[in-house]
């Protein structure tokens, strides 16, 4: 007889250790990509447009560029301007448009067919604009959407969604 029918029947035992180890993977995955999202979604008001003539492009093969404002945030925070690029932050002097622009050559080298979407908020001035629409072309970036809201309304001065 063999060692193991004098001990009696064999036990199922449940190991729950990978089943938690996967549970804490996976949460982990996405507080970050909730990080990262946020990141990337800064709280702008955006400019309103009546007749929107492009179409949403692919999330696959797109870059978002925040034109980042000037003065406090809700927050107490103060912002000096500049460029968010998902959670890289450039400076809005030339040294930093020109790391945006090597960013996003970069970018471009690993996917021909990207496509730039620059947010600001809608009282910026198209100067603070410029220099990362500029980076995008220097880039070889073809095409370039500036991110708009629908217009409510029909007089013009309505609520953006």
């Amino acid at each position: 007889m063999s060692r193991v029918y004098r001990r009696g029947p064999a036990r199922i035992e449940a190991n729950l250790t990978p089943l938690v180890d996967v549970v804490f993977l996976l949460i982990i995955f996405f507080v970050l990509v909730a990080q990262i999202t946020k990141a990337e979604r800064l709280r702008l008001t955006l400019p309103w447009v009546a007749d929107a003539q492009t179409e949403p492009t692919p999330r696959d093969s797109r870059i978002v560029i925040n034109v980042l404002p000037e003065g406090h945030t809700e927050d107490g925070r103060t912002l000096t301007g500049g460029f968010r690029v998902g959670v890289q932050t450039f400076a809005a002097g030339e040294e930093g448009v020109a790391a945006l622009t090597e960013l996003l050559a970069q970018m471009r080298s690993r996917d021909p067919n990207l496509e730039a979407l620059v947010r600001a908020d809608r009282v910026e001035s198209y100067g603070r604009v410029h220099p990362a629409v500029r980076a995008c072309r220097d880039a070889g970036i073809a095409r370039i959407n500036l991110v708009t809201e629908p217009e409510r309304g029909a007089n013009g001065g309505g609520v953006a969604r």
